[in-house]
Formats: structure tokens, sequence, C-alpha cells
């Protein structure tokens, strides 16, 4: 495999090992973004709080690196349909943004964006899912 301009060996992953990187890093996410919604709800404000209320932040770095780290891992096939479905990620999120932007104009009250972004994260991971299930690795 290529990194810049010298080759780096890589071992092949197996397709059961990529998919359960992929669910347990998104349990992580989830867990946290749990742990999260709880501390805004119960919690009274101060430091503890709003380190909770944080905490999403590094499982999201990790689901991104573990998906990062497939596409790195991945033949070229897996690759483009890993590349496709990012593209339909993000053209499902520049739909959910334009729309309610205009739902928004007309009255509803504002999302979130870490809805928009847990929007994201369900569409691509349930993209990436059946292409590793599917790949002959």
């Amino acid at each position: 495999m290529l990194y810049g301009d010298r080759v780096m060996p890589t071992k092949p992953i197996s397709r059961k090992s990529a998919i359960a990187a992929l669910l347990w890093s998104q349990f992580v996410y989830w867990c946290a973004v749990a742990i999260a919604a709880w501390a805004v709800a119960c919690m009274p404000a101060g430091g503890i709080r709003s380190a909770l209320a944080l905490t999403p932040i590094g499982p999201a770095l990790l689901v991104f690196s573990v998906s990062y780290w497939l596409y790195r891992a991945c033949d070229e096939y897996i690759r483009q349909r890993m590349l496709q479905a990012a593209a339909v990620t993000a053209v499902g999120m520049m739909l959910l943004v334009t729309v309610y932007y205009y739902l928004q104009l007309a009255g509803l009250p504002p999302l979130n964006l870490a809805w928009i972004s847990d929007f994201g994260w369900v569409l691509f991971i349930g993209q990436i899912i059946p292409i590793l299930r599917q790949s002959r690795q």
C-alpha cells in the first residue's frame, strides 16, 4: 500500500474484524451520546456537566479513525464503494439541511447540529456494513 512516496506493508483484515470494529466504535459513540444527553437533562450546570456533554467528541473521532483505517486497509473496489457511500451521505445531509432550513423559516424550531451529524453517521455506517458483508475478503 502506498503511503506518501514509500510503500507501507499492511496486513489484510478480515471481513468479520472490519464489521466488528465499525459496530463497536458506533456502540461506544452512541453510549457517549446517551451519557451526554443524560448529563444535559439531569445534572446541574457546572464543569462535570460540560465535560460529560462533550464526551461524544472522542468516540466520534474513533468512528472516523476506524472508517479511515478500513478505507486504507481495503482493496480498490471496497474503497470505491466507501467513497460512494460518503457521497450519498453528503447528499443526504445536504438535503436534510436544505429542507429543514426552509421548514425553520416556516416556523419549526431550530434543529441541533448534533442530530444532523448523527443522521450522517447512521446513513454512512448503514451503507458500509452491507458493503463489507458482501466483500470477498
